[in-house]
């Protein structure tokens, strides 16, 4: 019942920001999962599948580094992206040293553009706390939908990422306005 609610909330915001969103049954690209202790579960799943988190296509996802500190963060909601250089056009796979067909030379408007292939979102239950279901909900949407640093500040900003700012967090937090336009 909760999971479908959590997938319900991101779809719709994927909706609102002008997303596609696959029928049930696709395969999907966000993958949201929940446990206990975050740290081996996202130990575990990287060994499982280092490949899954580090492709082999340039600029794909933030390095070594950044994958250690998903791993071992401690974080109540951690998440890994991986991207792909895409043609614009067609949506192909634009690889290293591939011709790319340019439909016009501007510095507005490129002939590529960076699509996320997968995202993972791993709910530690452990650490999540006391906190409204529907800003835990607007909370993975957001991080979900764009590729946010997670040691980002943000306390100026209104936005619902600051619910687990511990000084500043409002634990009913949702997603805002600006929140929408950081996503469109």
């Amino acid at each position: 019942h909760y999971a479908q609610r959590l997938i319900d909330q991101v779809s719709r915001v994927a909706l609102a920001i002008g997303l596609e969103i696959g029928e049930p049954g696709c395969r999907p690209n966000i993958l949201i999962l929940a446990d206990t202790d975050g740290n081996a579960l996202a130990t575990r799943l990287v060994a499982d599948s280092p490949q899954g988190f580090r492709p082999d296509r340039s600029s794909s996802n933030l390095g070594s580094e950044a994958l250690r500190k998903f791993q071992t963060s401690g974080a109540p909601v951690r998440w890994w992206h991986v991207s792909q250089t895409v043609e614009v056009d067609t949506g192909e796979p634009a690889t290293g040293g591939a011709t790319i067909q340019v439909r016009g030379a501007s510095r507005i408007r490129g002939n590529v553009r960076q699509d996320m292939t997968n995202v993972i979102v791993i709910l530690d239950t452990s650490r999540i706390g006391s906190i409204s279901f529907g800003s835990l909900s607007d909370y993975v949407a957001m991080v979900s939908l764009a590729q946010i640093d997670a040691e980002a500040e943000m306390q100026s900003f209104p936005t619902v990422l600051n619910l687990f700012a511990s000084e500043t967090g409002d634990r009913n937090a949702r997603m805002t306005q600006w929140d929408l336009d950081y996503l469109v």
